[in-house]
């Protein structure tokens, strides 16, 4: 089973080359490095497993190494004789880790038997295995007469290390029975018990109140009155007002999750969410983007806010937006109507009304007929 090391070989290599031929410090490199307190250590740790065992020591391997019982025994033998120390072993052996030679010695002077180590990373992704109960049982008992072996056990009968763990388990702590598949094997009110009919039933109410719950905390609004409401604003408005009235749906699920530990699912649902929806809002995070045109909007309407108290709303959209551009603010008209929609600034002035004159000729004289057409006052 692979992992991926925090830091590279080529930058191990270079560490140690650094610290070998006297350009850097153990220190320097761990600062550059962005390691913690106690990462000149490790640097001398590398530098150490380097000068014994070469580049090759610091290859990214695809499986643990193998150890045999000899092998831990012999550098047991070796360190209990103070020949070498844990680290000193580790470097010399190729061990990853010194705690993996202290591990070896605890469990010796504990009297605990030391056993060959093979890593069968396959045993881990293999797949399930679908049998009777009888083989089961036979997998089972294999298992407890090899002294609990999952993994020799998985990689005999080419199981799953986690299915073989399980069935032992439920073995042990129930017995056979617990190893019937019962799914999709509901029992029938006939063969239910007086108790257990009882039981099922209070879960069923349990169930509807809870959901009726959920529905009362969550449909507080007059969805009604909020889509009339909403439909006659302008475009910009209603959709900000629908962004900020989702947020605050998610807020609201998020909040009622930690509090009262309902379903995530249950709740979207109520509410007319989509699931994954409100997990990309859990996971989302703003980008460097959208802080920066999130303060420039807010300069741009304090700007505009200004001249509005200034000039008691004369200004409209366009008059608004020339005003800004000759100030050298960076923006659009779109992004000016859009702003002003959102903070509800009007312009307040009036237009005139519009006479029209025709002239009609009669017999060599000029009658004029004044048509007055009254216009209504226009927002932005």
């Amino acid at each position: 089973m692979g992992r991926k090391a925090k830091y590279t070989k080529e930058q191990k290599v270079q560490a140690c080359d650094d610290y070998l031929n006297g350009r850097k410090t153990a220190r320097q490199i761990a600062d550059e490095l962005n390691m913690s307190k106690r990462g000149h250590a490790i640097v001398q740790r590398w530098v150490k497993n380097y000068h014994a065992n070469g580049h090759t020591i610091f290859d990214n391997k695809s499986t643990n190494n193998k150890y045999s019982k000899e092998f831990k025994m012999m550098i047991v033998q070796e360190y209990l004789k103070g020949l070498k120390s844990a680290v000193d072993l580790a470097i010399k052996y190729g061990i990853p880790e010194n705690g993996t030679v202290l591990n070896w010695v605890n469990k010796y002077n504990s009297h605990i038997e030391l056993k060959d180590y093979i890593p069968k990373p396959e045993v881990y992704m293999a797949d399930t295995l679908k049998v009777s109960k009888e083989k089961k049982i036979e997998i089972i008992k294999h298992c407890i007469d090899n002294n609990y072996d999952y993994k020799g056990t998985a990689a005999f009968y080419g199981g799953n290390y986690a299915q073989i763990y399980n069935w032992v388990k439920k073995y042990e702590s129930n017995g056979e029975a617990a190893l019937e598949d019962r799914r999709g094997k509901r029992k029938t009110n006939e063969q239910l018990t007086d108790l257990e009919k009882a039981q099922r039933r209070i879960a069923e109410l349990e169930r509807i109140n809870r959901r009726q719950e959920m529905e009362l905390e969550l449909l507080k609004k007059d969805e009604a009155f909020e889509k009339t409401y909403l439909a006659s604003l302008p475009k910009a408005k209603r959709i900000y007002l629908m962004r900020k009235q989702k947020i605050k749906d998610y807020s609201l699920i998020q909040e009622l999750h930690k509090k009262r530990n309902w379903p995530i699912n249950e709740m979207c649902l109520i509410m007319n969410i989509s699931r994954s929806a409100y997990y990309k809002w859990l996971r989302s995070s703003p980008s460097q983007k959208q802080v920066d045109k999130q303060r420039h909007d807010e300069r741009i309407i304090t700007r505009i806010k200004e001249i509005s108290n200034s000039n008691h709303s004369l200004f409209g959209t366009m008059t608004m937006y020339y005003t800004l551009r000759n100030e050298e603010y960076g923006c659009g008209h779109n992004r000016v109507y859009r702003l002003m929609c959102i903070n509800d600034i009007k312009s307040t002035y009036r237009r005139k009304s519009k006479m029209v004159y025709r002239c009609y000729r009669n017999q060599g004289t000029c009658n004029r007929r004044k048509i007055i057409y009254i216009t209504n006052d226009r927002s932005i």
